[in-house]
């Protein structure tokens, strides 16, 4: 945009020297021709005619020149958003909280603590008469809300590098059977009871997005770039009938360990973004991720999905670099 500016500029100090060189040539050739008008004149050729010389240097600037260079500053610059939707996790984790890993049932079924409490709830007498439980192994996560900042600098009107910062709080739940010994049938007795996890997730995405225009309100968007997540457990527990019980490893509350950690894929996305003023826009998008989830056994890298709407701010600094 300086660049721009310094041409314009250039462009009137060369006009100016030009019209001035042509000018100073004129009264030269008229003090010549007639020396009593030059000498009723004594001052006239010390006399520079700045006012004429920056009317028309004025006069040759381009108008479209000027336009463009406006249209420039309101096309390049920072732009600031918020992001609201829906993230929908892999289920490669989920299987953290079925209560098979370190965050295992037997942390309650073995804790003397709870052995009264769950006697009671089941209306057994003896925790022997727990035959055995059956586990889930394909816990999946529900769709979790989505929110987030959003930063972009924008070299012109289509091309930007951004960074957005995506918070959601994820929930896998699903149910174990718990087969108890029944005296009074000849068949056991079985009790559906919950098991599920909450984890919290934030994702860090910087990117690249270009595009085309639809129409003068209306641009197509496409995105990529890195992705950094962080995963950090919550809470996971069971819960048989009215009671609810943490299966999270002693060792990891002993010594406040945190479950979960840093992972690191890529992402591709696109979207429409829809042009309300100079100031304001809504760009409606989704995103596809490719990335590891630094939870339990090695994932790998696995599909992760967003969908989302951005409202946008721009110009707030008027447009300028």
């Amino acid at each position: 945009m300086k660049f721009i500016y310094h041409l314009s500029f250039l462009n009137i100090f060369i006009t100016i020297l030009f019209v001035f060189c042509i000018m100073r040539q004129l009264n030269a050739q008229t003090i010549s021709v007639s020396d009593d008008i030059a000498s009723s004149l004594p001052h006239r050729e010390e006399r520079p005619y700045w006012g004429d010389v920056i009317t028309i240097a004025l006069m040759q600037a381009n108008p479209l020149s000027i336009e463009k260079n406006n249209v420039l500053r309101k096309n390049k610059g920072w732009r600031f958003g918020v992001n609201f939707g829906a993230y929908f996790a892999n289920k490669s984790t989920a299987n953290f909280y079925n209560g098979t890993g370190d965050n295992n049932i037997q942390n309650v079924f073995n804790n003397p603590h709870y052995e009264k409490q769950i006697l009671e709830v089941l209306k057994i007498n003896d925790k022997s008469e727990i035959l055995y439980k059956v586990l889930p192994t394909d816990m999946k996560y529900d769709p979790a809300m989505l929110l987030g900042l959003f930063i972009k600098y924008n070299f012109n009107k289509k091309t930007g590098l951004f960074i957005q910062f995506n918070y959601s709080k994820l929930k896998a739940a699903d149910v174990f059977t718990l087969v108890l010994e029944d005296y009074t049938q000849f068949e056991p007795e079985y009790k559906i009871c919950n098991i599920y996890g909450i984890e919290e997730r934030i994702n860090i995405d910087l990117g690249l997005s270009t595009g085309f225009e639809l129409s003068d309100n209306y641009m197509y968007l496409f995105e990529a770039g890195l992705n950094i997540n962080d995963t950090k457990v919550l809470e996971s527990k069971i819960q048989i009938e009215n009671l609810k019980f943490s299966i999270v490893d002693y060792t990891a509350i002993y010594y406040k360990i945190v479950q979960g950690g840093i992972g690191y894929g890529g992402f591709i996305g696109s979207g429409l973004d829809m042009k309300f003023s100079e100031q304001l826009s809504l760009y409606l998008g989704g995103n596809l991720y490719i990335k590891k989830i630094n939870l339990g056994d090695d994932p790998g890298y696995k599909p992760n999905f967003s969908i989302f709407l951005r409202l946008i701010v721009k110009n707030i600094f008027g447009g300028d670099d």
